[in-house]
């Protein structure tokens, strides 16, 4: 049991870890027609020509015009039309993306990554004091616990905030109060668990960001292609048949809904940028990594969220023992 407290202490530092966003990767694409054109001619031109029949195919069956379309939201404006060239999709999907999402545009070509901190999230919102009397006494019955079951190598004497950031959370084996002590050192673990799948995360995508050749340029691409996804759904209207924003051959096949009508021609558009990027897949049956750059990238947003969902816990948790 001690041995696995040792671990766990590992686990926490692990997610103090601070790494400083520096400049960008010197090395890294841009939405130039040298690169668009370099990233196309990675890929086999049947599969393409296939993936463009498809395209075509699913806007003939389903009457969905195929000319030119502008969507026009806030000031921001797409231009799109399953005419074009793969090479004009791909331009224009990049430049759109480094116009209208500079931050974001930026983050694309910079390999260097910030690692959040756990110690540093919790003071931010308990500060460094001492634990209120509500907390004081939870702590008190948490330890009278442990020692009535052999754990007494694990009660905690700290009375400051601080020292029980890496105090151990397990259900496993404590089975005593669910009192407030307990319930802070539950929230605490949900951001430290949330913190280290972000950083993992990070982590991950600065190695992805360091690769040469196909595996960069699908990774920048596909960049572009999430932050536009991102973008749409914001400003769509949800489908009222809760079919999945991602599922686009779905919401063109299965659906008939007041928004998966109205946005057809941008969705068929999605849907064929997402061949696009399927065909590197396909053509890489036995290449995890262009697989794992798509995950990084469509969960990267989700597990922010998941940190920030996790401190807004804490800091509701901070009003309830500070009444």
């Amino acid at each position: 049991m001690l041995i696995f407290f040792y671990f766990y202490n590992f686990l926490v530092n692990s997610a103090s870890i601070s790494t400083p966003k520096t400049s960008a990767n010197e090395n890294s694409p841009c939405s130039s027609a040298e690169n668009v054109q370099e990233f196309l001619s990675f890929l086999d031109e049947d599969v393409l020509t296939n993936n463009r029949g498809n395209s075509k195919k699913i806007c003939e069956t389903h009457n969905i015009s195929m000319d030119k379309q502008t969507l026009k939201r806030d000031g921001v404006v797409l231009t799109f039309s399953i005419f074009d060239t793969d090479k004009m999709q791909m331009s224009a999907l990049a430049d759109f993306v480094k116009k209208y999402f500079t931050a974001e545009h930026a983050d694309l070509l910079d390999n260097t990554r910030n690692m959040l901190d756990l110690v540093d999230e919790m003071l931010k919102i308990f500060g460094n004091g001492e634990i209120p009397q509500n907390l004081e006494e939870g702590r008190q019955e948490y330890n009278s616990w442990l020692g009535k079951n052999d754990l007494a190598l694990l009660k905690v004497k700290e009375k400051t905030f601080q020292h029980l950031f890496h105090v151990r959370y397990d259900p496993k084996w404590y089975k005593g109060p669910d009192n407030l002590f307990w319930q802070f050192l539950g929230k605490k673990q949900n951001l430290l668990n949330s913190i280290l799948k972000y950083n993992n995360l990070e982590l991950s995508l600065k190695v992805l960001r360091s690769l040469k050749g196909l595996k960069q340029k699908f990774g920048y691409f596909y960049g572009c292609f999430v932050i536009l996804k991102k973008y749409l759904k914001s400003k769509m209207e949800p489908c009222e048949n809760s079919v999945d924003f991602n599922d686009f051959e779905g919401k063109i096949t299965k659906c008939n809904c007041i928004s998966c009508s109205e946005y057809k021609p941008l969705i068929a558009y999605l849907l064929h940028l997402q061949g696009i990027f399927d065909t590197v897949i396909t053509l890489h049956p036995l290449e995890q990594t262009y697989s794992n750059i798509k995950y990084y990238y469509e969960n990267q947003d989700i597990f922010k969220k998941d940190v920030e969902k996790s401190i807004e816990n804490l800091k509701d948790f901070k009003k309830l023992i500070s009444d």
